[in-house]
């Protein structure tokens, strides 16, 4: 049977709707639109707020909104640096449908360093800057020392660090070429150096160093000479120079002693050359009567006296009390043999504080101090040679009875135990002390022109021939004055 043209045309739009509803029912679309950008920048602890998205599900040319099909899953914890896909996912279909957002959480405090030692160096040209070291720290990724990177320039040491959002920490330890610091110069032996005249000396040289130059030893200078055939104080000048001409300079001075020398000054520096060169504990005191000089030598040492107290007893007596013959056959005794036993009677005698007073009243200034029985006590130069100088006045006292004086001078022109006394000596009158370490003697000596000689010393060896020595010597030094 043959289709009229109008059966065709039926049956044409009827095969259509059948293609187009089958099409219809299975062809399906699906989209999902974010809202907004789909990468965010977001602050550390910033609050993330959803711009919001929308879907769609499309049959051919007609779609349905299905936003609220959409499933979310958020991992985003602000409080932690890092990159988070936000997944917006639905399904249709059989089939999930999914878009993403990408949050980068980030923080944007630059980290810092901190330089151990000076930010500006004076550095040695040519010499590498020995780091002194540096910490890097992070608000948020705490120390990262470790990812410091350092570049060298002329100018100083770059230090840069990145933290984990990228953020930069950058510092400089600048470089000044400069060398303003002097070397180091050390004397090798004593500063002072002691010879006798005609002893070799040998120069015990010294030692440099410089912060740049290293080892200077072997370009010190030395200025000055020792001349060991003549007495006198000699000084060496050690220099040592670096090479932008930094300078250190140290002195040496090397004494001559030279007891034949006819100069005073050069004697003197002799003496006490020689006392250092012997190692004696002394202490000395000179003074010449006619000339009122005086010469003194580490007179400010405080002694344990002794028996030199008794000079006191003796004055004061003669000089304060109505004498008798009791009074002489104690300070007799007590002068010229030092006696002990005599001297205690007279200290009860006369009374501790009346000796005390007496000493005073003459200017000395430690007069059996130690403790409030002390029938000894202290002493220094200072106060013998005031003693010294008071007994040489009374016997010398015109108003005061000849026989009186006389007999005062004799107790102590005495032989006991005067170590003053050397070969050709004059005649000396003296007092001695002596207790432990201790060993003094101290006198007048009766020369053409008189003079006092104090000599106090601590020789735990007890070598008294030390006293007799040095009153040798300090009579031809009287020779000089």
């Amino acid at each position: 049977m043959k289709l009229s043209k109008k059966g065709k045309i039926i049956i044409a739009c009827s095969l259509i709707v059948v293609i187009l509803s089958v099409l219809f029912l299975t062809i399906k679309t699906v989209k999902i639109t974010l809202i907004g950008e789909n990468k965010i920048d977001l602050l550390l602890s910033e609050e993330y707020e959803e711009k919001g998205f929308k879907a769609q599900e499309c049959h051919l040319f007609i779609c349905f909104d299905i936003t609220d099909k959409v499933e979310i899953n958020n991992p985003i914890a602000t409080d932690k640096i890092g990159t988070y896909d936000i997944i917006y996912g639905v399904k249709a279909n059989n089939k999930t449908y999914e878009i993403k957002r990408t949050v980068n959480i980030y923080e944007n405090v630059a980290p810092t360093i901190e330089l151990k030692g000076s930010s500006e160096i004076n550095a040695c040209l040519g010499h590498p800057y020995e780091e002194e070291g540096f910490i890097a720290t992070d608000n948020y990724d705490g120390d990262i020392t470790s990812k410091v990177t350092k570049e060298y320039k002329n100018d100083g040491i770059y230090y840069q660090v990145v933290d984990s959002s990228n953020n930069v920490g950058e510092i400089i330890r600048k470089y000044n070429y400069v060398d303003q610091e002097k070397p180091t110069l050390t004397l090798n032996g004593e500063e002072t150096i002691y010879l006798a005249k005609g002893e070799t000396f040998t120069d015990p040289g010294a030692k440099a160093n410089d912060n740049c130059d290293g080892n200077l030893t072997n370009n010190i200078q030395v200025k000055g000479s020792v001349d060991t055939s003549q007495g006198g104080t000699y000084t060496l000048t050690y220099i040592a120079k670096d090479a932008l001409g930094n300078e250190t300079s140290k002195e040496r001075k090397v004494i001559v002693y030279d007891f034949e020398t006819k100069d005073l000054n050069t004697y003197m520096t002799s003496l006490e050359a020689y006392i250092k060169v012997k190692g004696y504990k002394v202490s000395i005191g000179y003074y010449n009567i006619n000339k009122d000089y005086t010469y003194k030598y580490n007179a400010d040492k405080i002694y344990y006296g002794a028996s030199l107290i008794k000079t006191l007893d003796a004055l004061y007596v003669y000089e304060k009390m109505n004498l008798t013959d009791n009074l002489r056959a104690l300070v007799k005794p007590t002068i010229e043999k030092s006696d002990n036993n005599t001297h205690r009677k007279l200290v009860e005698i006369i009374g501790i504080n009346n000796i005390r007073e007496y000493g005073k009243s003459m200017g000395a200034t430690q007069i059996l101090n130690r403790y409030a029985s002390d029938y000894y006590g202290n002493t220094i130069v200072d106060d013998q040679l005031i003693y010294m100088k008071y007994l040489y006045n009374f016997i010398n006292n015109e108003s005061v009875d000849a026989a009186k004086r006389e007999e005062l001078k004799n107790y102590f022109i005495n032989k006991f135990n005067k170590y003053l006394k050397f070969d050709g000596a004059p005649t000396i009158m003296h007092k001695y002390g002596y207790y432990s370490v201790y060993y003094h003697d101290v006198g007048i000596v009766l020369d053409n022109e008189p003079y006092i000689v104090v000599i106090l010393t601590e020789e735990a060896t007890h070598d008294f021939k030390i006293v007799t020595d040095l009153s040798e010597k300090i009579y031809y030094m009287h020779k000089l004055v």
